[in-house]
């Protein structure tokens, strides 16, 4: 019996580090998308000589795109573990 429950527990372990390996992926890969979607819209800011005003309004848009990556990341890993 304690040797079922030591292979049950392993398992479970196994299972959520796996898990846990692939959602530090997918944050990654967000992460990746997020900051180049920023660089690129600084650099476009930059090349077309906008305004001020009107070039913070973009860069921050771009972050506001980054942080919402991030918070749907989250929410889908949260709603799929709890279905587990």
């Amino acid at each position: 019996m304690w040797l079922m429950n030591r292979c049950e527990n392993t398992l479970l372990l196994q299972y959520a580090l796996s898990l846990i390996i692939q959602l530090t992926g997918l944050l990654l890969r967000l992460d990746i998308i997020g900051s180049t979607s920023v660089f690129v819209a600084t650099i476009l800011v930059f090349i077309a000589g906008t305004p001020a005003g009107l070039a913070a309004l973009v860069i921050v848009s771009a972050v506001k795109f980054k942080e919402n990556l991030y918070w749907t990341c989250r929410g889908i890993s949260e709603t799929e573990l709890s279905m587990k």
